[in-house]
């Protein structure tokens, strides 16, 4: 795999080997459409929340998170990367919280907002999703480009147990799975990374 200089640099700082830090796989699918409630105001927000969720990094780790590593591209469907994008991500977090509720004395603030570089790049440090009372472990996300359409989808985790009993998954089929699927490896500094391409 040939990486320009940034993406390596990237690569390196995310504590990544590069055979994984290829997103292009799901370069020649479409990422499917998936509703999301923590986006029913479909105005844009603003890039500020910025790329970090995490508030109080020790607090999350002594509460058993998992800190991930999000990152990929933005590109339009002949693999032409798509600049000034916002990305914007919505989760839960560990005690089943969401952005749109209580958001007093958190140590994960939920939402994160980045505009794509040059390149069509971003990337966010999160936390590994966990199931809720009422759904699998997932991450809503909003793609909003300069023109064109905009795109509202989830992503989930490979080989989640709870997907089996999570109609909102279930309901995307086989091919939709894999689409909005994400694979986190284990970084060499313990930390998570996920690589995901979002396709317009």
């Amino acid at each position: 795999m040939s990486l320009s200089f940034a993406h390596r640099t990237l690569v390196s700082l995310l504590g990544l080997d590069p055979v994984f830090a290829g997103t292009g796989a799901r370069a020649a699918v479409m990422t499917p459409a998936q509703g999301s409630a923590l986006f029913r105001d479909q105005r844009a927000h603003s890039d500020q929340p910025g790329w970090d969720l995490i508030e109080r990094e020790h607090r999350v780790r002594a509460a058993g998170g998992r800190i991930l590593h999000l990152f990929g591209e933005v590109m339009d469907f002949d693999g032409t990367p798509v600049q000034e994008a916002l990305v914007e991500i919505r989760q839960a977090d560990l005690a089943g919280r969401t952005p749109d509720q209580d958001t007093r004395a958190r140590d994960f603030r939920g939402h994160g907002a980045v505009r794509t570089d040059r390149e069509g790049r971003y990337q966010f440090r999160t936390i590994l999703p966990r199931p809720t009372a009422d759904r699998t472990a997932h991450i809503h996300a909003r793609v909003v480009p300069p023109s064109g359409r905009v795109l509202v989808t989830q992503l989930y985790l490979v080989d989640e147990a709870a997907n089996d009993d999570d109609w909102t998954y279930q309901s995307l089929g086989p091919s939709g799975q894999a689409a909005l699927s994400l694979d986190p490896i284990e970084r060499a500094d313990g930390d998570l990374g996920a690589g995901f391409n979002f396709v317009l």
